[in-house]
């Protein structure tokens, strides 16, 4: 009978790892193709969002008789500045220069930064008029950098007000400026901790530009420019931390179709790994949570199938197992009387008085049943008494009697099973029947 219970709950347990093996994979396959889906459409807004940007900046930006004309530019309110973003001309000259990627066009002329100990009025090559002013940034004596500020052009009657500010600007941003062994850091600076209408940056002595806000004029050697002049798409790591950044180049072209300048767009990839990752936990969450709803929805609406299913299962393990060609089987069919011990059987008449016992007993093939446990059980036809003698007048020679019939049909099933097994199929220890364990 244990085995019976086995082999059958085996079964149903492989059929249920099979289930839930397959929903697993589904369910993983979902995943998959859910974060890969998610990951091309954002690549695919990211590279729609940079390209244009970088046309509506080309269309911006005028350029004719040598001259450029960015006024269009600087009032496009439409261009997000929180994002890298370069817009350089052909010789080098630095246009516009947003949270510049370290190792990516991040270069300036300090010698020219450092170049306005007082504050000057200077026009660049944009057609632009700044008024500028430079503070050099010390260590032991020795400069090492230079904060260089700038306010777009400036009233001429209000040129007092500006330069004060633009003093105030400097002096701010160096007190904020923290010298180490490492060389100039600028973590401590943000944009909000200037005036909004002073453009600043940041270069040290060795030409890096450090930070860049606002548009600064400035310069970087040409031959970084040269490479970019194309239209192309790349991923840029950042040097100092390593973060990954997606680019895309657009060179600027004048009238005859020569590149004058290039616009370089960045957006930064964690951003989309930040994104992927959240909708990754949500994609599980809710998965795992509409399978769970649609599980209880199934049993709820299933429940007289699953019952009639547990019922039969239940009915499979109380018959017991038959595995006729397997080593080992050992068990009793009660609906044809049978008792198979591996590939060997015997057949025992239904409705006997061995059949009941058998029935009985291999119901719990590891109890040991009393007497008056077996006569319980047993149809009160097969005692050979009415009904109401066994349970409500049951006397001593009435008990006899039934012990003496459970012993004799024993004895006959043990010297049927002899023939058959060449074993006892039920054994009678200290006043006790158990089916025999070592069949």
């Amino acid at each position: 009978m244990i085995m019976a219970e086995e082999q059958a709950n085996s079964k149903y347990t492989k059929l249920t790892v099979k289930v839930l093996f397959v929903v697993g994979i589904f369910f993983l396959l979902y995943l998959v193709v859910n974060y890969l889906y998610l990951r091309w459409a954002l690549n695919k807004d990211i590279i729609s969002g940079l390209a244009r940007t970088d046309d509506k900046i080309v269309s911006d930006l005028a350029y004719k008789n040598g001259r450029w004309d960015t006024s269009s530019y600087v009032n496009d309110n439409q261009i997000s500045q929180t994002n890298p973003l370069y817009v350089i001309t052909t010789d080098g000259f630095i246009i516009d220069r947003e949270q510049p990627i370290s190792g990516l066009l991040d270069t300036s002329d300090f010698k020219f930064n450092s170049s306005f100990p007082k504050p000057t009025t200077i026009t660049s090559p944009a057609g632009e008029e700044w008024r500028i002013y430079s503070n050099g940034i010390m260590k032991d004596d020795t400069v090492v950098g230079a904060v260089t500020v700038g306010y777009y052009e400036p009233e001429q009657s209000a040129l007092a007000d500006i330069d004060r500010q633009l003093v105030s600007a400097a002096d701010t941003i160096s007190s904020q400026v923290i010298i180490s062994s490492n060389g100039i850091d600028t973590s401590k600076i943000t944009a909000k901790n200037v005036n909004i209408k002073v453009s600043y940056e940041i270069v040290d002595k060795f030409n890096h530009a450090l930070q860049s806000v606002g548009g600064l004029p400035s310069y970087i050697d040409r031959s970084y420019v040269s490479e970019w002049l194309m239209e192309k798409y790349t991923t840029v790591k950042e040097q100092n931390t390593g973060a990954l950044f997606l680019v895309y180049s657009k060179p600027i072209l004048d009238v005859s179709k020569t590149p004058i300048g290039i616009v370089v767009a960045g957006f930064p990839l964690a951003q989309i790994n930040n994104t992927l990752q959240k909708q990754l936990i949500f994609s599980s969450v809710s998965g795992v949570i509409d399978v769970l709803t649609m599980c209880i929805l199934l049993v709820y609406l299933l429940r007289k199938e699953i019952s009639a299913l547990i019922e039969k299962a239940s009915r499979v393990v109380q018959k017991t197992f038959y595995v006729s060609q397997r080593s080992g089987s050992f068990g009793f069919d009660k609906d044809t009387g049978i008792v198979y011990l591996t590939e060997r059987k015997m057949e025992i008449p239904v409705k006997s008085k061995q059949y009941y016992i058998c029935k009985l007993m291999f119901s719990k093939p590891n109890k040991n049943w009393e007497n008056d446990e077996i006569m319980d059980k047993l149809p009160p036809e097969i005692l050979e008494v009415e009904a109401g003698d066994m349970y409500d007048n049951p006397d001593t020679d009435i008990i006899r009697k039934r012990a003496r019939m459970i012993y004799d049909s024993i004895r006959l099933l043990n010297e049927k099973s002899n023939k058959f097994f060449g074993l006892n199929l039920i054994l009678l220890q200290g006043g006790t029947y158990r089916i025999n364990p070592n069949a």
